[in-house]
């Protein structure tokens, strides 16, 4: 599955018809505690919209200190394979999400699925759910887009305790101005997406610019109390490093004290998905430190030295 950038949308429900709707939604591949290291797929199917969760269960029946992670757009769930293993190798359970949009009778890749907090929240019960999850220690990862539904997550609950985010697009009302006044090109790829949701998004309650605004985790820094680390290059010309120096000053205005950014120099966009390099290595160590500071792993007492990022390099990490 690969996104485009926009795709058709469909009604605005929200995981609320997912969840709880009138026929109740399809639930497949449901985590078994079985204790033993394994990788499972659930699947969650609405009437509207379809989710995807990749489990990476590490030894144990729990319960576990959990991360979500969010890839970026060009990428789902599976694409995160090697991430998740990699934090099952530091004791914690991971799981990947990608979702999906009911489009003209067919689910489709849609890149901002949800419209409401609400649905966020829904996602957080669907995995505090499993009995191998520990629901006082959740954190989340993301990238670029998966930033943002990251923050959006963080935004929702108080169950979110950590957050790491790289590269995230938090402002995308801003992004698109920008875009529009710095690019004929852009121009006119806006101005295409704006023309394919207004085509394909009659009955929609939400126009594009209000759906902007609330995927803008900017807008929401007043509710993001927890701990988050903001990673991004210097050289990064498809989100803009201005923008979460930005966010994170909104953040600490609003309360949050514990906000850190690592700039890593000379690093462009997806940086880390590129090749292995010193700075993947870097913001990787600098990822798992964050989470055991404010998740309390106990694996991370037995961890010596730095640790071997994923396997990136085989992921795009486009937007």
């Amino acid at each position: 599955m690969r996104y485009a950038f926009w795709s058709r949308w469909t009604l605005p429900l929200g995981f609320a018809a997912l969840l709880v709707g009138c026929a109740g939604p399809q639930v497949s591949g449901d985590a078994s505690d079985t204790g033993e290291p394994s990788t499972q797929v659930q699947m969650v199917t609405g009437e509207d919209i379809q989710a995807r969760l990749l489990w990476h269960y590490p030894a144990g029946s729990g319960p576990h200190a959990t991360v979500i992670v969010h890839p970026g757009r060009g990428e789902d769930a599976l694409d995160m394979r090697d991430t998740l293993r990699a934090l099952s190798a530091q004791g914690y359970l991971a799981v990947a999400l990608d979702y999906k949009r009911r489009v003209r009778g067919e689910f489709d890749a849609v890149p901002l699925p949800w419209r409401t907090l609400e649905d966020a929240q829904h996602i957080l019960e669907v995995i505090c759910d499993n009995p191998r999850v520990d629901a006082t220690r959740i954190g989340v990862l993301g990238f670029s887009l998966g930033g943002a539904h990251s923050l959006l997550l963080a935004a929702s609950s108080p169950h979110v305790k950590a957050a790491v985010v790289y590269y995230p697009m938090s402002d995308f009302s801003s992004w698109f101005e920008e875009k529009s006044e710095n690019s004929v090109f852009w121009r006119f790829m806006i101005k295409r997406w704006r023309a394919k949701y207004a085509n394909n998004s009659p009955n929609d309650n939400i126009t594009l610019d209000e759906l902007l605004a609330f995927y803008s985790p900017v807008n929401h820094a007043q509710r993001i109390d927890a701990p988050l680390l903001i990673i991004h290059g210097d050289r990064d010309n498809t989100t803009p490093l201005a923008h979460s120096v930005s966010f994170s000053e909104k953040l600490r205005a609003a309360g949050n004290e514990d906000t850190d950014m690592m700039v890593i120099k000379g690093k462009g966009h997806a940086f880390n998905f590129r090749a292995s390099s010193e700075a993947t290595a870097q913001s990787w160590n600098a990822t798992l430190s964050w989470l055991d500071r404010h998740l309390g792993n106990p694996s991370a007492v037995a961890r010596l030295g730095p640790q071997t990022p994923p396997s990136w390099h085989n992921v795009s990490g486009r937007l």
